[in-house]
């Protein structure tokens, strides 16, 4: 029986987002320093959108988010194009979560976010959730499409394959190899 709840929190640190050590040092070090009971893992807000074409860059500050450079799906046709292109924004995310599960331990359990389908869409289109809205209520053939040709996508079976292992990697971890028991 626990004496409290579990205790927990989470929220970005944009600058360190974009390189998997600084991401992992300062979700270890705030788990370490308030003594969190579990870790939801945040990782950069548009690596799923990365993954898909859109491109981001760092704002270089602390409380600002990634500036868009170019959206994935620039207008309605697009959507038929939807394709991984740069899965290295999802492996970033994976070794990140690796190095926080190695090294809390079991003690700490680590749960990896990951955000709904509608979100991801939101960011493909360049973070306008108004348009993403409109063109799924008018044209929903457009997303269904999109959301089929990314599941029979080869590369994406290869990051799904990275995300179960990371998600392995949230329990049965030989925490001292890194690697997840299968």
């Amino acid at each position: 029986m626990a004496d409290r709840p579990p205790v927990g929190a989470w929220g970005h640190t944009y600058r360190e987002e974009w390189s998997p050590a600084d991401l992992a040092k300062a979700t270890i070090e705030h788990a370490e320093q308030f003594e969190w009971d579990f870790v939801k893992f945040q990782p950069r807000a548009t690596c799923f959108a990365e993954a898909f074409g859109s491109v981001y860059k760092p704002a270089n500050h602390k409380f600002k988010g990634p500036i868009l450079v170019s959206e994935a799906v620039p207008d309605l046709d697009a959507w038929k194009n939807v394709a991984l292109v740069n899965k290295q924004a999802l492996d970033d995310q994976v070794e990140s979560i690796q190095m926080v599960a190695k090294k809390l331990g079991f003690d700490v359990p680590v749960m990896q976010t990951v955000f709904s389908p509608l979100t991801v869409a939101g960011y493909l289109v360049g973070k306008s959730s108004s348009r993403m809205v409109r063109e799924l209520r008018h044209h929903p053939d457009h997303e269904r499409d999109a959301r089929n040709h990314r599941r029979q996508s080869r590369p994406l079976a290869a990051v799904r394959r990275r995300h179960r292992r990371a998600r392995a990697a949230l329990l049965p971890v030989d925490r001292g190899q890194g690697e997840a028991v299968r």
